[in-house]
């Protein structure tokens, strides 16, 4: 049986849609709140954290988006990824969709490569008030 990969097949912000993807990464992050260690130990034995959230990093050729929104708008990023089979490049299964309700665009800037397209690159932190999750995945 063949492995599964994933390829990116769309992704909206506030319902626009964002074309041009060349790259998508998806992190989960934490806060570290306070670090300890006994008084003996010289490497820290416990990490407590105060939040979790996700940071997804959105790289495309569009770079018509950059004026579409300031920093700090608020919406709703969905990424939506098609199963392959690895190695063929045929559709193996249906659609993967990461749905984050509370996105902020915390960042955007361009890259101009030596030859090629230039990027854009669009960085979105998600928080979720509700403390349950900041992703929906179906």
């Amino acid at each position: 049986m063949a492995g599964k990969a994933h390829k990116i097949k769309s992704v909206t912000f506030s319902s626009t849609a964002i074309l041009g993807i060349q790259n998508v990464d998806e992190n989960d992050t934490a806060e570290a709140m306070d670090k300890h260690r006994a008084d003996t130990s010289a490497c820290v034995e416990a990490v407590f954290l105060d939040g979790v959230g996700a940071q997804i990093v959105v790289t495309t050729t569009d770079l018509s988006v950059r004026s579409t929104w300031a920093l700090g708008v608020v919406g709703s990023l969905v990424v939506v990824k098609e199963q392959r089979a690895n190695g063929t490049g045929a559709t193996a299964g249906q659609d993967k969709t990461a749905t984050y309700a509370a996105a902020v665009l915390v960042a955007k800037g361009i890259g101009a490569p030596f030859q090629g397209k230039g990027s854009l690159v669009l960085t979105f932190e998600a928080t979720d008030p509700t403390g349950a999750s900041v992703v929906t995945h179906s």
